[in-house]
Protein backbone atom coordinates (compact mmCIF):
# COMPACT_ATOMS: atom_id res chain seq x y z
CA UNK A 1 0.00 0.00 0.00
CA UNK A 2 1.39 3.42 -0.96
CA UNK A 3 2.27 6.02 1.63
CA UNK A 4 -0.48 8.33 0.38
CA UNK A 5 -3.13 5.63 0.79
CA UNK A 6 -1.83 4.77 4.24
CA UNK A 7 -2.05 8.42 5.30
CA UNK A 8 -5.56 8.72 3.89
CA UNK A 9 -6.78 5.63 5.73
CA UNK A 10 -5.09 6.74 8.95
CA UNK A 11 -6.76 10.14 8.65
CA UNK A 12 -10.18 8.58 8.08
CA UNK A 13 -9.71 6.30 11.10
CA UNK A 14 -8.69 9.28 13.26
CA UNK A 15 -11.76 11.24 12.17
CA UNK A 16 -13.93 8.26 13.07
CA UNK A 17 -12.30 8.10 16.51
CA UNK A 18 -12.91 11.82 16.98
CA UNK A 19 -16.61 11.38 16.16
CA UNK A 20 -16.89 8.53 18.66
CA UNK A 21 -15.15 10.56 21.38
CA UNK A 22 -17.50 13.49 20.77
CA UNK A 23 -20.50 11.18 20.99
CA UNK A 24 -19.22 9.82 24.30
CA UNK A 25 -18.69 13.32 25.66
CA UNK A 26 -22.25 14.24 24.69
CA UNK A 27 -23.53 11.46 26.97
CA UNK A 28 -21.02 11.60 29.84
CA UNK A 29 -19.95 14.43 32.12
CA UNK A 30 -16.19 14.23 31.48
CA UNK A 31 -14.53 17.61 32.03
CA UNK A 32 -10.85 16.63 32.08
CA UNK A 33 -8.76 13.60 31.20
CA UNK A 34 -5.23 12.48 32.08
CA UNK A 35 -3.59 10.72 29.14
CA UNK A 36 -0.25 8.99 28.63
CA UNK A 37 0.67 9.65 24.99
CA UNK A 38 2.04 6.55 23.23
CA UNK A 39 5.66 6.54 22.01
CA UNK A 40 4.63 7.42 18.46
CA UNK A 41 2.89 10.62 19.54
CA UNK A 42 4.70 13.98 19.29
CA UNK A 43 3.31 14.64 22.78
CA UNK A 44 5.13 11.62 24.22
CA UNK A 45 7.82 12.42 26.78
CA UNK A 46 8.86 9.46 28.88
CA UNK A 47 6.24 8.52 31.45
CA UNK A 48 4.86 12.05 31.85
CA UNK A 49 1.14 12.46 31.28
CA UNK A 50 -0.85 15.07 29.42
CA UNK A 51 -3.95 16.70 30.91
CA UNK A 52 -6.66 17.58 28.39
CA UNK A 53 -9.82 19.63 28.75
CA UNK A 54 -12.63 17.48 27.39
CA UNK A 55 -14.31 20.14 25.30
CA UNK A 56 -15.82 19.49 21.89
CA UNK A 57 -12.72 20.48 19.89
CA UNK A 58 -9.19 20.27 21.30
CA UNK A 59 -9.58 17.24 23.58
CA UNK A 60 -11.32 14.93 21.07
CA UNK A 61 -8.99 15.85 18.23
CA UNK A 62 -5.85 15.37 20.29
CA UNK A 63 -6.94 11.93 21.48
CA UNK A 64 -8.08 10.86 18.01
CA UNK A 65 -4.98 11.98 16.09
CA UNK A 66 -2.41 11.64 18.89
CA UNK A 67 -1.30 15.28 18.57
CA UNK A 68 -2.58 18.83 18.18
CA UNK A 69 -1.78 19.94 14.61
CA UNK A 70 1.84 18.83 14.89
CA UNK A 71 2.14 19.32 11.12
CA UNK A 72 2.31 23.05 11.90
CA UNK A 73 5.04 22.47 14.48
CA UNK A 74 6.99 20.51 11.88
CA UNK A 75 6.92 23.53 9.55
CA UNK A 76 8.49 25.56 12.34
CA UNK A 77 11.10 22.90 13.21
CA UNK A 78 12.20 22.72 9.56
CA UNK A 79 13.14 26.40 9.62
CA UNK A 80 15.41 26.33 12.65
CA UNK A 81 19.17 26.47 12.13
CA UNK A 82 20.95 23.15 12.81
CA UNK A 83 23.01 23.24 15.99
CA UNK A 84 21.46 26.49 17.18
CA UNK A 85 19.98 26.78 20.70
CA UNK A 86 16.54 28.36 21.05
CA UNK A 87 14.17 29.81 23.64
CA UNK A 88 10.44 29.52 22.91
CA UNK A 89 7.86 32.25 23.56
CA UNK A 90 4.31 30.91 23.41
CA UNK A 91 1.60 33.58 23.72
CA UNK A 92 -1.88 32.16 24.15
CA UNK A 93 -0.42 28.80 25.07
CA UNK A 94 -3.75 27.21 26.08
CA UNK A 95 -2.97 23.75 27.56
CA UNK A 96 0.58 23.85 26.17
CA UNK A 97 0.14 21.20 23.47
CA UNK A 98 2.06 23.14 20.80
CA UNK A 99 4.84 23.99 23.26
CA UNK A 100 5.07 20.38 24.43
CA UNK A 101 5.30 19.09 20.85
CA UNK A 102 8.18 21.47 20.17
CA UNK A 103 9.99 20.80 23.45
CA UNK A 104 9.54 17.01 23.33
CA UNK A 105 10.77 16.46 19.77
CA UNK A 106 13.85 14.24 19.37
CA UNK A 107 16.98 16.40 19.49
CA UNK A 108 14.82 19.42 20.36
CA UNK A 109 16.98 22.58 20.25
CA UNK A 110 15.07 24.41 23.00
CA UNK A 111 16.81 25.33 26.23
CA UNK A 112 13.82 27.09 27.78
CA UNK A 113 10.42 28.66 27.21
CA UNK A 114 8.06 31.36 28.46
CA UNK A 115 4.40 30.43 28.00
CA UNK A 116 1.51 32.81 28.65
CA UNK A 117 -2.08 31.68 29.30
CA UNK A 118 -4.51 33.94 31.21
CA UNK A 119 -7.36 31.47 31.65
CA UNK A 120 -6.89 29.78 35.08
CA UNK A 121 -8.15 26.34 34.02
CA UNK A 122 -6.07 26.26 30.86
CA UNK A 123 -3.04 27.51 32.80
CA UNK A 124 -3.35 24.62 35.27
CA UNK A 125 -3.26 22.19 32.33
CA UNK A 126 -0.35 24.09 30.79
CA UNK A 127 1.69 23.93 34.02
CA UNK A 128 1.13 20.17 34.28
CA UNK A 129 1.90 19.44 30.63
CA UNK A 130 5.18 21.40 30.62
CA UNK A 131 6.36 20.45 34.12
CA UNK A 132 8.84 17.79 32.84
CA UNK A 133 10.85 20.30 30.79
CA UNK A 134 13.76 22.31 32.18
CA UNK A 135 13.91 26.07 31.80
CA UNK A 136 10.17 26.53 31.24
CA UNK A 137 8.21 29.32 32.91
CA UNK A 138 4.42 29.44 32.68
CA UNK A 139 2.60 32.72 33.31
CA UNK A 140 -1.05 32.92 34.34
CA UNK A 141 -1.39 36.21 32.49
CA UNK A 142 -1.87 37.71 29.05
CA UNK A 143 0.85 39.61 27.25
CA UNK A 144 -0.39 43.05 26.20
CA UNK A 145 0.79 46.61 25.69
CA UNK A 146 0.56 47.56 29.38
CA UNK A 147 0.28 46.05 32.84
CA UNK A 148 -3.20 45.86 34.30
CA UNK A 149 -6.38 43.80 34.08
CA UNK A 150 -8.85 43.07 31.31
CA UNK A 151 -11.96 41.03 30.72
CA UNK A 152 -11.37 37.64 29.10
CA UNK A 153 -14.10 36.08 26.95
CA UNK A 154 -14.28 32.29 26.67
CA UNK A 155 -16.59 29.89 24.86
CA UNK A 156 -17.66 27.07 27.20
CA UNK A 157 -17.50 24.32 24.55
CA UNK A 158 -14.06 25.05 23.08
CA UNK A 159 -11.04 25.50 25.35
CA UNK A 160 -9.32 27.49 22.59
CA UNK A 161 -12.23 29.86 21.95
CA UNK A 162 -10.77 32.64 24.10
CA UNK A 163 -10.10 36.31 23.45
CA UNK A 164 -9.39 39.62 25.16
CA UNK A 165 -11.04 41.48 22.28
CA UNK A 166 -14.66 42.38 23.19
CA UNK A 167 -15.74 42.27 19.54
CA UNK A 168 -13.96 39.04 18.64
CA UNK A 169 -16.09 36.63 16.63
CA UNK A 170 -15.76 33.63 18.87
CA UNK A 171 -17.47 30.46 17.71
CA UNK A 172 -19.66 30.18 20.81
CA UNK A 173 -21.48 33.49 21.11
CA UNK A 174 -24.36 31.90 23.01
CA UNK A 175 -22.41 30.54 25.98
CA UNK A 176 -19.59 33.01 26.59
CA UNK A 177 -18.01 33.15 30.02
CA UNK A 178 -16.23 36.28 31.29
CA UNK A 179 -13.60 36.92 33.95
CA UNK A 180 -10.94 39.48 34.81
CA UNK A 181 -7.36 38.40 34.07
CA UNK A 182 -3.92 39.90 34.61
CA UNK A 183 -2.08 41.72 31.80
CA UNK A 184 1.71 41.90 31.53
CA UNK A 185 3.49 44.65 29.61
CA UNK A 186 5.08 42.88 26.64
CA UNK A 187 7.82 45.46 26.11
CA UNK A 188 8.98 45.18 29.71
CA UNK A 189 8.85 41.37 29.58
CA UNK A 190 10.81 41.34 26.32
CA UNK A 191 13.56 43.58 27.67
CA UNK A 192 13.89 41.46 30.81
CA UNK A 193 14.08 38.26 28.76
CA UNK A 194 16.76 39.67 26.46
CA UNK A 195 18.81 40.77 29.47
CA UNK A 196 18.65 37.26 30.95
CA UNK A 197 19.22 35.14 27.83
CA UNK A 198 22.73 34.07 26.83
CA UNK A 199 23.85 35.94 23.72
CA UNK A 200 24.04 32.78 21.61
CA UNK A 201 20.41 31.71 22.24
CA UNK A 202 17.95 32.66 19.50
CA UNK A 203 14.16 32.88 19.79
CA UNK A 204 11.10 31.11 18.39
CA UNK A 205 7.75 32.91 18.66
CA UNK A 206 4.24 31.46 18.60
CA UNK A 207 1.11 33.49 19.27
CA UNK A 208 -2.57 32.65 18.97
CA UNK A 209 -4.81 35.02 20.92
CA UNK A 210 -7.94 35.43 18.79
CA UNK A 211 -7.50 39.03 17.71
CA UNK A 212 -4.86 40.43 20.11
CA UNK A 213 -1.75 39.19 18.28
CA UNK A 214 -0.89 42.32 16.30
CA UNK A 215 -1.06 44.54 19.39
CA UNK A 216 1.21 42.12 21.27
CA UNK A 217 3.70 41.81 18.41
CA UNK A 218 3.89 45.59 18.01
CA UNK A 219 4.68 46.22 21.67
CA UNK A 220 7.64 43.83 21.83
CA UNK A 221 11.13 45.41 21.62
CA UNK A 222 12.76 45.60 18.19
CA UNK A 223 15.80 43.86 19.67
CA UNK A 224 13.61 40.85 20.49
CA UNK A 225 12.38 40.51 16.91
CA UNK A 226 16.00 40.66 15.74
CA UNK A 227 16.61 37.47 17.80
CA UNK A 228 13.55 35.60 16.40
CA UNK A 229 14.49 33.03 13.73
CA UNK A 230 11.00 31.62 13.14
CA UNK A 231 7.45 32.47 14.19
CA UNK A 232 3.87 31.33 13.87
CA UNK A 233 1.37 34.18 14.32
CA UNK A 234 -2.40 34.10 14.01
CA UNK A 235 -3.36 37.40 12.40
CA UNK A 236 -6.95 38.63 12.41
CA UNK A 237 -8.23 41.33 10.06
CA UNK A 238 -9.50 43.78 12.69
CA UNK A 239 -9.72 47.60 12.82
CA UNK A 240 -6.24 49.09 13.32
CA UNK A 241 -4.78 52.56 13.50
CA UNK A 242 -2.60 53.24 10.42
CA UNK A 243 0.50 53.50 12.62
CA UNK A 244 -0.21 50.08 14.17
CA UNK A 245 -0.72 48.50 10.76
CA UNK A 246 2.52 50.02 9.45
CA UNK A 247 4.43 48.89 12.53
CA UNK A 248 3.23 45.31 12.09
CA UNK A 249 4.02 45.26 8.37
CA UNK A 250 7.52 46.57 9.12
CA UNK A 251 7.92 43.76 11.67
CA UNK A 252 6.86 41.15 9.10
CA UNK A 253 9.30 42.59 6.56
CA UNK A 254 12.19 41.55 8.83
CA UNK A 255 11.62 37.96 7.72
CA UNK A 256 12.64 36.93 4.18
CA UNK A 257 10.04 34.16 4.21
CA UNK A 258 6.36 34.77 4.95
CA UNK A 259 3.83 32.03 4.18
CA UNK A 260 0.21 31.25 4.95
CA UNK A 261 0.12 28.00 6.94
CA UNK A 262 -3.46 26.97 6.14
CA UNK A 263 -3.50 28.12 2.53
CA UNK A 264 -1.16 25.55 1.09
CA UNK A 265 1.93 27.26 2.53
CA UNK A 266 1.48 29.95 -0.10
CA UNK A 267 3.87 32.88 0.01
CA UNK A 268 2.24 36.01 1.38
CA UNK A 269 3.71 39.27 0.14
CA UNK A 270 3.56 42.64 1.96
CA UNK A 271 0.99 44.16 -0.41
CA UNK A 272 -1.31 41.15 -0.03
CA UNK A 273 -0.96 41.26 3.74
CA UNK A 274 -1.68 45.00 3.81
CA UNK A 275 -4.83 44.44 1.75
CA UNK A 276 -5.91 41.60 4.05
CA UNK A 277 -5.55 43.79 7.15
CA UNK A 278 -7.33 46.73 5.51
CA UNK A 279 -10.49 44.68 4.90
CA UNK A 280 -11.29 44.56 8.65
CA UNK A 281 -13.27 41.40 7.88
CA UNK A 282 -12.47 39.49 11.14
CA UNK A 283 -10.97 36.71 8.98
CA UNK A 284 -7.98 34.81 10.37
CA UNK A 285 -4.64 34.21 8.71
CA UNK A 286 -1.98 31.95 10.21
CA UNK A 287 1.46 33.19 9.18
CA UNK A 288 4.73 31.28 9.18
CA UNK A 289 7.69 33.68 9.34
CA UNK A 290 11.27 32.53 8.96
CA UNK A 291 14.79 33.69 8.19
CA UNK A 292 15.57 30.34 6.53
CA UNK A 293 13.45 28.86 3.73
Amino acid sequence: MSGAWSQLLAGLAARRRRALIRALLAQADIRELVWLPPPGSPLHHGESTVKLAMDQVIGPRTLAFGHWHDEHCELLRARLAPGQRYHLIDVGANAGLVSRQLLAAPAAPFVGADCFEPDPHNHALLAHNLAPFAGVRTHEAALSDADGEAELFRGARNAGDISLAPGARLRAQGDLQRRLVRLVDGHRFGEALLAALPADVRLVWKSDTQGHDIRIANTMPDALWERVDAAMIEVRSVPLEPAARDRFLALISRFPHCHSIKRGLRRFGPDELRAFLARESEQELDLLLARRG
